[in-house]
This record gives C-alpha cells, structure tokens and sequence, in this order.
C-alpha cells in the first residue's frame, strides 16, 4: 500500500463548502462580511493545520533555499522575487521523504543571496508526534554561512515517532544580528531576509512485520457529533506495521476508503452517522482496527410524506432556532448566508436584519425560511437540506414548495442527493426572480433511505432576500390502467371479462361496474381482486358496458377503462323443444366454410354470427335442412352461431383459423 499525504488538511466534509473571492478593494461592510464568513467557514470546515507565519522582504535581495535534500528528497527550487514566495508548501507536490523510525539521515540546504553581507542561518523541524506544532524539541540546527552555502546536519528519527505521513519545515534567515532559535518556526518577522519551505516526511516502522498486525479498538474523541464538529480517531494498541488505510461506513458492512487517510490517526468531521475503521498492513499483513460508530447529533432521515410550513424552529448542536426540525440542515450554521426563520436572523448573528425583507412574510401560514442575501456578499451560498427516507413507495418522489425573490441577481437552486449528501444533482431550472410568492414543483427517482434535498441559495448583496414556504415531498402513485380487456364464454346469459395488470399493479386491485347504459361511473363501484370477473344470469340479447379502475395507494384511483359485449339471444322455444333439436355445424374449428345440416329435425329459417363484443358479423336467411356459410372475410377468432329453424333456436361458438 502507498502512502498519500494528509496532514495539515480534514478529510473532505460531506457537505458543500462555500467560498467566495474578496476583492481587493471593498467597503468597510463587505470587509467586516468576508472576516466572519472565513471564521464561519473555517470553524467548520478546518481540521488541524500548520501555522504560517507572515513574511517581508522575502527574497527581497536574492535570499533564496535553492536545494533541499533529504531522504530521497532532491528538490531544486531558485524561483524567490516577491513577499508571496517567502513561504513554499511543497508537501503536495513533492514525494515524502522516507524515514524509518530509530535511523539518522543527512539532511543538506543550498542557499543563496546577492550580498555579501550578514550572517545565513538554517534550521530545520519534522513534526514527529504528528501533532500539527513545529516544537522546539523537533528542531535541528544546520548552522550558520555566508554567501551562496549548502549547510547540512544529522537528523535522527525518534524510535518512538508517529508511524506515518507528517511534515518538515526548513527556514532560511538572513541576518547580521538575530538568531535562527528552535522555538521560531512561526516566528513572524517584520524585516525577514530569506525563505521557508515544507515538505512531506513519511516515518516507516523499524519492525519487520512478521507477525499478525492487531491494533485493536477504534478509539474517538467523541462517541456523537454535531453536523461539521470535529473530532480524532486513534488506534488501541501500537501497530508494527507502517501503512495505514482509514474506511468508512454507513451500515457497519460496505466499506469506502477515505482518501488521503493514511496516517495512524485520523481528524475529520460528519453529518450524519458512520462507522470507522483503520486497516493496518505491512509486508503482506493485514489487520483491522474494531469499528466504532460516531453516532450523529445533526439531522435524522424522516418518512414520507413531508410537509413544512417553518412556523416553529429548533435549537440543535447548542445553537438556537436554527433548523426548522430534527430532519433540517443549515449549513453554514450561522452568519449572513445562514437560513432562519424570516424573523429569527438575530440567532445566526445576522446584520442588518431589517434590510431585504419580502412581503408577504409567507404563503402559508404565518412565517418562512430566509435567505438574507441583501446583506451577504455577492455569489455567496447557503443552503437548508432536508433529510428522507425515499425507501418506501413508487420509485417516483415529488417536491412542491413557495419561493419569493423580488429583484436582483440572486437565485435558488433545488439540489438532491441519493447517497447522504456525498453527490448531488439539480432538479429542474434555477430559480430567479419572481414578483410575488409562486408554486414550483421537482419530481426526483429515488428508493434511497440516505436522501438529501437541498435548497441552495447563492447572494447577490443587493436590496430583496429570498423567501422559502409550504415545502412538501411525497411519492408519486403511479396508477394505471388494466390493458387487454377481452370477452370469453359468451352465452345469453353468461360472460366473463378478463384483463391484464398494469405495471406497476395496483396496491389494492381494482374496482368494476356493469352497466347496461355507456355512462361513465361518478361513484365508487364494486371491489375485485383477480384479473377476471365472471357473471352470470344476463340478460339475453342485450349490450352490456364494463367498466374497471386500478385502486391504488392512498386512496388514489386510475381511470376507468371500457369494454363492451352483447349476450346472445334467448330461445323461443319450450327448453323440451330445445333439447330434441339436433344440428350438425361442421367443421369446427372452421376455415372458410361452414356446414349447417339439420337433417330431417326441423327446417332452418336464420344463421346469425357475432363476435365477442356483441356485434352481428353475418346474418343470412335460410331455407331447407341444409346451408353452407362463408366466413373468409371475417378475422381468426371465436364466434358464437345462432341458429333459427321452425323448431326453435341454438347457440354454439365457432372458431375460425385461417
């Protein structure tokens, strides 16, 4: 396993991170804005980092680092003409140095400067406890030179250093009079006269890694964490092994390596809940720490449906009146472009709290989420997630909400995410401005119990705020229709209906009416199940209109689909008669022709064919005991032949292939 360089930097939140370019010249407001937005978005967002002390008249005559080598460092850099370019972080782009803890190594640094006068001091620290403070026990003098010098010392690696990826600072200083001490590597000098510059250190283990790697519990700072709060995770026991993988989890079972996360210890922060921990190997070997689950203080995922109004606010994480409720998410947590509640912007320390109100207040209720962009920095967001559970119902989710934004430049972005708030995707056209409070609605596919919805606003620092009200999320019931209605088993006074299920099938089946009038149903009909219906004791001869619904979820129906058949005429003749008559129709299933011979039983007067929807397709007078009908002009299928002689009727169905 490689090692990649963390230090000085958190693990990326899973939340978006909102920045903005000051420029150079701006009014005494934007200054003060821009202070506390950078505090804002730095004490929630920075882990530990090294200092950086100021620096004038860097390079300022040619004093420059020119070369630094150490540890398979090699690193030639001349370039040094502003202020800017007296402090270099080379941790990033240059390889790490690789150390074995308990060794010594040379370490050499060529310098360079355009007089001859003065006195050139170096020195050098490696953070060996990795814990982000240049100490004055971690210092190493390289001594003193003149003109263009390559000083050196011996830097021994304690046995007992941190395992892993750190950083080392080499500081140039060129001066006649003060000194270059070991408690000066954030020293800010007002005069300074040379160059600084850090770089990757990575410690290797001195054991051999023989044996199973055990590093035993996942210990934390924190056993539960507010959205963004910070917090250290180490390991039980000293680990022989000199590379180091930190994972993360959501379910305890799949997990994702966290990048850039190779050191022994891990600071980071969340939103939400997560599993930890670190896998360890060496030379083949393998071990894992024991998980620990932080467990969240932020937002919880809530069920659908959704429905929020923003009439009452809560405290969470120690502030006050900051999320509408247990499932809401302002980031950041204060400060201009922090949403609250139209008329609570003192809780998030707004400013000119007054300044960019809308009227009417909300468009439901009495109160709505503000975004205060009149007095926020231009093209600065904010935004107000909402946390669901999408697991449940159609795969189809819808959100409606209220917005206002009387003028400007400002806009309001509908943002979703299916993985907790790692990704997100826009929904729809980004929101401008609109003279009053209007409807919108987004549908979104989503079965993701970790669903984020986002409201980004992003500022404009002129006159109107935007207003958000009314917020409903709920499943879209896809409710469709029954297909391939068709008849069978047609008689006078039989029928049955069969269909096919729509898909998705409705939760609650169906409902039918039979009706011998085409009116389409204004009232509930009767309930069925399964996909056939059959009924019995119609009337003959008569057309009948049926009519069927889906029944889906929450009490929402389909459309009503229509099929529509005739029974077969009825008898004249006593049921005796009936019984006695005896024709022979041939061949069935039929091809072209059909035989209808009654021989010597009665005299045949009528032959009737209709097809299933009760239409007559062939009606033919008939004399004698013997007739042929021809039906090639008709399409394959079944029909039903009424047959009429001197002695009665008979009904019969009859196939035709082709």
């Amino acid at each position: 396993m490689g090692y990649c360089s963390s230090f000085g930097h958190s693990v990326p939140l899973q939340s978006e991170i909102y920045n903005s370019v000051i420029p150079k010249f701006f009014s005494v407001r934007q200054a003060t804005f821009a202070l506390l937005l950078s505090l804002s978005a730095g004490s929630a967002a920075t882990a530990q980092t090294y200092c950086t002390p100021s620096v004038q008249m860097a390079c300022f005559y040619g004093d420059k680092i020119v070369n630094v080598t150490f540890a398979g460092i090699n690193h030639t850099d001349d370039v040094c003409t502003t202020d800017s370019e007296g402090q270099k972080d080379f941790r990033n782009t240059v390889s790490p140095a690789q150390v074995t803890a308990g060794n010594s190594y040379n370490l050499s640094v060529g310098v360079e400067n355009n007089s001859s006068t003065g006195t050139e001091r170096v020195r050098a620290w490696i953070d060996f406890n990795h814990n982000f403070v240049f100490e004055a026990g971690e210092s190493f003098d390289l001594g003193i030179g003149t003109g263009n010098t390559v000083l050196s010392a011996t830097i021994a690696i304690p046995s007992n250093a941190v395992i892993g990826t750190t950083a080392m600072r080499v500081m140039y200083r060129r001066t006649s009079t003060n000194q270059l001490n070991a408690a000066d590597a954030c020293h800010s000098y007002g005069s300074y006269r040379g160059q600084m510059k850090d770089y990757a250190v990575t410690i290797n283990s001195s054991n051999s890694c023989t044996a199973a790697l055990t590093p035993g519990n996942t210990i934390s700072t924190l056993s539960a964490a507010c959205p963004n709060q910070i917090f250290t995770l180490s390991l039980q026991n000293t680990v022989s092994g000199p590379t180091y993988q930190w994972q993360i989890s959501a379910n305890g079972t799949n997990w994702t390596n966290i990048a850039g996360a190779t050191n022994s210890t891990l600071t980071t922060s969340q939103i939400t809940a997560h599993y930890y921990r670190c896998v360890v190997q060496c030379q083949g070997n393998s071990g894992n720490s024991t998980a620990v689950l932080i467990s969240s203080n932020g937002p919880v995922y809530t069920t659908l449906p959704v429905q929020e109004s923003f009439e009452s606010w809560i405290n969470s994480c120690g502030l006050t009146t900051n999320v509408p409720g247990a499932s809401w998410l302002t980031t950041p947590a204060s400060g201009d472009n922090s949403f609250r509640r139209e008329d609570q912007g003192a809780s998030a320390n707004w400013q000119l709290i007054s300044s960019g109100m809308y009227t009417p207040a909300s468009s439901h209720g009495s109160h709505s989420a503000r975004f205060h962009t009149a007095n926020t920095g231009t093209n600065i967001s904010g935004s107000l997630d909402l946390y669901v559970d999408c697991s449940t119902g159609s795969t189809t989710k819808s959100i409606t909400f209220d917005y206002i934004n009387l003028s400007g430049q400002d806009v309001l972005k509908i943002q979703v995410s299916t993985d907790g708030g790692a990704n997100f995707s826009n929904l729809g056209a980004t929101l401008t401005t609109t003279s009053s409070w209007q409807s919108q609605t987004r549908s979104f596919v989503s079965t993701s119990a970790t669903t984020v919805i986002r409201f980004l606003a992003t500022s404009d620092y002129q006159l109107t705020d935007i207003g958000l009200d009314n917020v409903k999320v709920q499943t879209v019931v896809v409710c469709n229709e029954p297909t391939n209605l068709a008849v069978s088993g047609l008689t006078a006074t039989n029928a049955t209906v069969a269909w096919s299920a729509p898909n998705p099938a409705p939760q609650n089946g169906y409902e039918y009416v039979l009706s011998t009038v085409n009116t389409v149903p204004v009232s509930a009909g009767t309930s069925h199940l399964t996909l056939s219906k059959q009924f019995f004791n119609l009337i003959p001869n008569t057309t009948y209109h049926f009519f069927i619904r889906p029944v889906c979820e929450n009490g929402i129906f389909g459309d009503w689909e229509l099929i529509i058949f005739k029974t077969l005429p009825g008898s004249t003749a006593s049921v005796g008669e009936l019984n006695e008559l005896e024709l022979a129709v041939y061949p069935n299933p039929v091809t072209d022709l059909l035989t209808i011979d009654a021989g010597d039983e009665a005299i045949l007067e009528e032959a009737r064919i209709v097809d299933l929807l009760g239409k007559t397709v062939v009606d033919k007078r008939l004399q004698g005991s013997f007739a042929e009908i021809s039906l090639k002009d008709l399409p394959n299928g079944t029909y039903y032949l009424t047959v009429r002689t001197n002695k009665g009727s008979k009904n019969l169905p009859v196939t035709l292939i082709k």
